[in-house]
């Protein structure tokens, strides 16, 4: 018997949703991605809940394995009642994509920590700003990306500082050099 609760803060009151024998609602569905090799099978159980302030969702619980532990579980709301779990699983797995690269944006190059008042113009050289250094970043540091191995702004990042710093280091090795050759 499978039984676990999350606990859930909506607005000012913490919401408490409990599920018991998850494993005999939970169906495998297998989400069709076009273009990818083969298909990955989530099992996915879903519910339909009335959330206050927010009106009716569908809660899709999604796990890897039919008996996994419900700790790697996911726990998709959506507003959009019409969707199969399948496709809220699917529409997750593109979005995540997105998610990502804002992490990056934010985390790794700064944006969202410049102070932008006033129009939307200052807002769109803000978010440029981000955008060209995560591309500079990229176009630079470009030969550290191997093929079909996973990678992060982070790592180019810190590849591009070391490269910075040793070239910085040789520069001032071979001025020292020429200097002391000169006075020999």
């Amino acid at each position: 018997m499978v039984y676990w609760t999350r606990y859930y803060r909506l607005g000012s009151h913490t919401r408490q949703l409990r599920f018991d024998n998850l494993d005999r609602f939970f169906r495998g569905q297998p989400p069709r991605e076009p273009g990818r090799k083969g298909r990955k099978t989530f099992w996915t159980f879903s519910t339909r809940l009335c959330l206050r302030h927010v009106g009716e969702v569908t809660v899709v619980l999604s796990k890897k394995g039919r008996n996994v532990s419900p700790q790697p579980t996911k726990i998709l709301v959506t507003n959009l009642t019409e969707l199969t779990p399948s496709q809220v699983v699917c529409i997750y797995q593109k979005r995540w994509a997105i998610e990502l690269l804002n992490w990056e944006l934010k985390s790794g190059l700064g944006l969202g920590e410049h102070q932008v008042s006033g129009g939307t113009n200052r807002s769109e050289k803000s978010v440029g700003i981000a955008v060209l250094a995560y591309l500079f970043v990229l176009r630079v540091c470009h030969h550290e990306i191997v093929p079909g191995k996973p990678w992060s702004i982070f790592q180019l990042q810190h590849a591009l500082r070391l490269r910075v710093m040793t070239n910085q280091v040789e520069h001032k090795v071979k001025v020292k050099m020429g200097k002391t050759r000169k006075a020999a």
